[in-house]
């Protein structure tokens, strides 16, 4: 068992999110913040009109 600190800025707001938990994988860390947190990741999949996402989340 890991502890995983995932978070989260948007750069041109300076909004951030930090979620914080125990868990074997990176992949079930991601599974308990969205679960907790419903749209905890929203950000990296739905862009604003007219800009580009890079972010990219890696189970």
């Amino acid at each position: 068992m890991r502890t995983y600190i995932l978070s989260m800025t948007i750069l041109h707001t300076q909004q951030k999110a930090t979620f914080r938990c125990e868990a074997t994988t990176f992949g079930e860390a991601i599974d308990k913040a969205e679960k907790a947190h419903p749209g905890f990741f929203a950000v990296l999949t739905h862009s604003l009109p007219g800009e580009q996402n890079n972010a990219t989340v890696n189970r």
